[in-house]
């Protein structure tokens, strides 16, 4: 949280908080980044919104109606963790959240972990937040040395996918979540993961670590987390 990938011009400063690791930021990427470095009224030219236009196409592919309206995906891998039979084993060490710095989602889960001060159990790896010139929906470790994570020594996210349903056809999410001991996606359940680093890995919070899911106040929560999915998601649904 303390490294700025990219900067738009030396005119930006990143804003100060009195309070020592309260401070979160969230920046989102454009591609292709002459659609946001326009003058005027207009972002970019006719040609960089066909190319934003076929990106969104290429990545919500399947996702569109005959109305035009986006449909999201199920997700494919929502075994929660817990301690039942069945479940995902509680871990330390185990498991590898895979993020993009471009996705709000996927900000959630690594947040939550941040301030619960799970770093120590759940390691992270970080995608390029530009995708990968490719026909079909995927992310990449190019940020990384070799363009492989150090970890799961992968270039693609979808071979963590592919070890998991080698016949998955969806599109390749973030937040994911990979078990080590087969370097397969477990779990991309991203509206449900933050609860579960909340809940049911409370074992190995960090001392003084903030409750952010306070048993008074879950339904609440779980209310407004509903809207938040629906309404947060309604530009891509209503385009």
């Amino acid at each position: 949280f303390r490294r700025v990938l990219f900067r738009s011009d030396g005119r930006y400063k990143m804003p100060i908080d009195s309070v020592d690791g309260r401070l979160f930021i969230s920046v989102h990427y454009y591609d292709p980044s002459p659609l946001c470095l326009g003058e005027g009224d207009l972002w970019g030219t006719k040609g960089d919104l066909n190319d934003m236009n076929a990106i969104v196409e290429r990545v919500t592919s399947g996702e569109i109606s005959e109305t035009g309206k986006f449909e999201r995906q199920k997700n494919r891998f929502t075994t929660p963790f817990g301690k039942e039979e069945g479940q995902l084993p509680v871990e330390p060490n185990r498991y590898r959240l895979i993020w993009a710095p471009v996705c709000p989602w996927a900000h959630r889960s690594v947040i939550a972990r941040k301030l619960l001060g799970l770093e120590d159990v759940i390691s992270l790896g970080t995608l390029d937040p530009i995708r990968p010139d490719l026909p079909y929906s995927d992310w990449a470790f190019t940020l990384d040395e070799g363009e492989v994570d150090p970890v799961l020594q992968i270039h693609y996210l979808s071979e963590a996918y592919k070890k998991a349903d080698p016949d998955y056809q969806g599109r390749y999410t973030v937040p994911s979540v990979v078990d080590l001991t087969t370097g397969a996606v477990v779990n991309n359940d991203y509206f449900n993961l933050t609860r579960y680093w909340e809940v049911e890995w409370k074992e190995y919070h960090k001392e003084g670590a903030p409750d952010l899911y306070p048993e008074e106040l879950r339904d609440k929560i779980d209310a407004l987390n509903d809207i938040l999915f629906h309404q947060g998601n309604g530009t891509l649904k209503d385009a």
